[in-house]
């Protein structure tokens, strides 16, 4: 064979050689310097510095759509009947299998982050029963974007200090879930404000400080699309949000970690925590709430390094010239040649 040929099987193998070993840099994030304080909470003051990604996240205002298999038009899922209250394809079981739990009372379909505050203010398991349900202020987390203030106030007594006490303090569109729960307002860099997901990594040995950029574009995600429960005082601060992960994100590694945080009585359940025991079968129950980062963790995306943001927050050009992310958060296949094939 000539010379020609084993150099460019040479070169070739070379190359390759090279770009297997070089390391691709995590994204850098852009730099900013606004003129919000740093405890500004209110989604409207980001909009003059960030205009197209501000337009994009009023997308989630869009409660129009609805298929067989879900949507956003609001509506009570367990009720039979017509939009905008009921649905004809329903689930007139939860009802039942909620008995003895205020989400017997009212359980709605969800939609945009937008609308947040609006739906835990407008339910009748806030505003008919809950006297009934005990609701402590804990169920402004996940719904506001004042909870971080709070928290820094208040402390951990927030927690379970009594829920309409705060009404008041909230604008319907200014505070639900927004800018400030992941980005500094000073420079809008991706942050974690959550209280509980802090908690949660540092039991589990993860360090937010030395996260990458990619690694935060799924954590922050991670504050609210998770599996948790609301503390027994047993164990610490009452009704504080805890995310059960210190044997696992996987659903037998949580039942494991439920057998022995609780204060329950019941023979053969002593110690085991449960959210409440239906009145029928008198059976001791865990409300599982959305495990949706666990599944990421453990799932195929998780493993590939793949980012909630890549896919739920694809980029997009609005002025035909810069690239954003879309903080329109909804499902990839809205916009699957964004999220998946570009």
């Amino acid at each position: 064979m000539s010379k020609t040929y084993f150099a460019i099987v040479f070169m070739f193998f070379a190359f390759y050689l090279v770009a297997g070993c070089t390391e691709i840099p995590d994204p850098v994030t852009p730099s900013y310097e606004t003129t919000l304080d740093a405890s500004e909470d209110r989604n409207s003051a980001f909009e003059p510095f960030f205009p197209i990604h501000y337009q994009t996240y009023l997308q989630n205002e869009d409660d129009s759509q609805m298929t067989e298999y879900g949507g956003s038009v609001p509506h009570e899922k367990h009720l039979c009947g017509d939009l905008p209250r009921a649905y004809k394809y329903c689930q007139p079981y939860l009802k039942n299998l909620w008995l003895g739990y205020p989400f017997s009372f009212e359980y709605n379909r969800a939609r945009g982050h937008t609308y947040a505050v609006h739906d835990v203010l407008d339910i009748d398991r806030i505003n008919r029963y809950s006297e009934q349900a005990g609701l402590p202020s804990t169920c402004w987390n996940c719904k506001s974007n004042k909870v971080p203030g709070y928290v820094e106030k208040y402390g951990d007594d927030f927690w379970a200090m009594e829920f309409h006490q705060f009404r008041e303090e909230h604008d319907m569109d200014d505070h639900t879930i927004g800018c400030n729960i992941c980005h500094e307002p000073e420079t809008m860099d991706l942050r974690i404000t959550s209280v509980p997901l802090r908690d949660a990594f540092e039991k589990i040995g993860i360090d937010l400080d030395n996260a990458t950029r990619n690694e935060m574009r799924s954590y922050v995600c991670a504050q609210c699309h998770v599996e948790y429960y609301f503390q027994d005082p047993k164990f610490g601060a009452a009704a504080k949000p805890v995310f059960p992960w210190t044997q696992g994100y996987n659903p037998p590694e949580t039942y494991e970690y439920y057998k022995s945080f609780g204060s329950t009585t019941r023979e053969g359940f002593e110690g085991w925590f449960i959210d409440w025991t239906h009145p029928v079968s008198d059976t001791p129950m865990i409300k599982a709430q959305h495990p949706e980062f666990e599944m990421w963790q453990d799932g195929t995306h998780g493993a590939a390094g793949v980012s909630c943001a890549d896919c739920h927050m694809p980029y997009v050009r609005l002025d035909g010239k810069k690239k954003i992310s879309s903080h329109r958060w909804t499902s990839p296949l809205k916009h699957i040649e964004q999220s998946c094939l570009q």
